[in-house]
């Protein structure tokens, strides 16, 4: 049985051996990892030594754009290790490379950061739609961050692959804080963060009277990933608020459900201001496409999941 087990071990590794992709011979410098960005580091067939190799060389060679260009990379992976823990899809399973492991990384994005924020103070948290923009550049036929820009991308990966980290948790309030709302709420909610300064700043972008549907959407999503009894009841006063519509109420319906059996006193809330906003089918949906793509995208299929949810634990809490 020894021998037996031994020699399916040996097929196995030749097999993988045999299948395994070797990265391309004729691109070196910027051009690699570009093509790791948009490629390579999502494609299986590669092993991962082989790719954090290739990340490790460039990360902590001495050549600028090479450095940045393979941080670059590195937050390319961590955008989709973001997107695939908040909305997995069974067909497109996330190819897992354990970068956050290569020695020295942290400390390497930490240091990047804190030296372009030096030169550059408050310069992300200031910056516009057109700024946004003009950060990109075409580069071997794909859009790319530019490379002098690549340190402005550091917080969004640190929160992703340093999820719960003090020290990213200040960073993230350095670089967006006080005017790029959206930024500052997606990082909160990628790094995991439940401070008592997070949930503050969710609360305070839920009730805003000037805020944008979609960053109420983006604190509700937070308050329903992160629950606590303040963000609970901020929940329930902007459900109540029938004055002030938003689009985003379907969100706030889903993160009041999140609260599982804090949410159950307030069914009857729940499903008229459901009824309110004309968010209840009369059929079962099935989630649409491109689902979480915008805040109003799947609005009834948001809710009626949460319904279900809300009736289940109802059941579950009925007295004997």
């Amino acid at each position: 049985m020894l021998k037996y087990c031994l020699r399916v071990f040996v097929l196995l590794g030749l097999v993988l051996s045999a299948s395994a992709k070797e990265l391309p011979s004729d691109l070196e410098g910027v051009q690699l990892y570009d093509w790791l960005s948009s490629e390579g580091i999502f494609d299986a067939s590669i092993d991962n030594k082989s790719i954090q190799n290739v990340l490790e060389k460039g990360l902590f060679g001495d050549d600028e754009d090479i450095t940045n260009a393979a941080i670059e990379t590195i937050g390319w992976y961590a955008a989709k290790v973001r997107n695939f823990r908040r909305y997995p899809i069974k067909d497109e399973p996330l190819v897992v490379r354990d970068v956050q492991d290569i020695p020295g990384l942290r400390k390497l994005l930490v240091d990047r950061w804190n030296d372009g924020y030096e030169k550059n103070p408050d310069y992300i948290s200031e910056m516009n739609d057109s700024d946004w923009q003009d950060r990109n550049e075409e580069r071997n036929g794909q859009l790319f961050t530019r490379l002098d820009r690549v340190w402005m991308s550091i917080p969004n990966i640190l929160a992703t692959l340093f999820p719960k980290d003090s020290e990213v948790h200040e960073i993230i309030w350095k670089a967006y804080h006080p005017k790029q709302e959206f930024q500052m709420l997606s990082r909160l909610d990628a790094g995991e963060f439940n401070t008592q300064k997070a949930i503050d700043f969710r609360i305070k972008i839920l009730l805003g009277a000037k805020t944008s549907d979609h960053n109420i959407a983006t604190a509700a999503r937070g308050l329903g990933l992160f629950q606590s009894d303040d963000g609970l009841e901020a929940l329930l006063t902007r459900a109540k608020n029938t004055e002030e519509q938003t689009s985003a109420m379907a969100h706030i319906i889903e993160a009041i459900v999140a609260h599982e059996e804090k949410a159950v006193p307030f069914a009857g809330l729940v499903r008229r201001t459901a009824q309110i906003y004309d968010l209840i089918a009369d059929e079962e949906l099935q989630r649409p496409s491109h689902y979480n793509s915008t805040h109003t995208i799947g609005r009834e299929y948001r809710v009626q999941i949460a319904l279900q949810k809300l009736i289940a634990l109802e059941e579950a809490h009925e007295e004997p």
